[in-house]
C-alpha cells in the first residue's frame, strides 16, 4: 500500500496473484504471478502477496476442488473421484493420475482463478484506496 504504483496497479496485480494462486502448480505460483505482473506493467509485490493464499494449509481442499471443477468441466471424461488426503503428500496423489485428471485439475484450477480474480481485484482497490485514503486524512502522516 505505501508503494508509489497506484491503487489500480496494485489491485491488479492482486489479481493476477490470485489467478496464479488458483492454479495447482505447486511452487511455481511465485514466479508465474510475478513475471504476469511485470509483462502488464502492475505491482509485482501484491502479486507475490497473494500467491502466498496458496498454501500447505489450504492445498488439499484447494486442489480437490479444482479436480471437482476441471472434471464437472470435462463431462464424464476424467475418472473416479480424487482426494488429497493428508496421509498421502500432494505430490504423490498427483503422480498416481492419469492424464485426464491432471488435465481436470488444471483447468479447474484455471477456472477457479478466472472467477476468483475479479472478485480478488475490486476487494484489494476498496482496501487499498482506503487505507490510502485514510493515512493522508489522518494527522499525524
Amino acid at each position: 500500500v505505501r508503494s508509489p504504483v497506484s491503487t489500480r496497479d496494485l489491485a491488479m496485480g492482486f489479481a493476477i496473484g490470485i489467478f496464479w494462486a488458483c492454479i495447482p502448480i505447486f511452487i511455481l505460483h511465485w514466479p508465474c504471478a510475478v513475471v504476469t505482473a511485470a509483462v502488464m506493467k502492475r505491482s509485482k509485490i501484491a502479486a507475490s502477496a497473494a500467491t502466498f493464499l496458496s498454501n500447505p494449509f489450504v492445498v488439499p481442499v484447494q486442489y480437490s476442488t479444482a479436480w471437482l471443477v476441471g472434471s464437472l468441466l470435462l463431462g464424464d471424461m476424467a475418472s473416479g473421484s480424487v482426494g488429497f488426503v493428508a496421509e498421502q503428500s500432494v505430490r504423490e496423489t498427483m503422480m498416481q493420475m492419469g492424464w485426464v485428471d491432471l488435465a481436470a485439475l488444471l483447468l479447474g484450477g484455471f477456472a477457479m482463478g478466472v472467477v476468483f480474480c475479479g472478485p480478488a481485484y475490486f476487494i484489494a482497490y476498496g482496501l487499498a484506496d482506503r487505507l490510502r485514503s485514510g493515512r493522508t486524512s489522518s494527522p499525524n502522516s
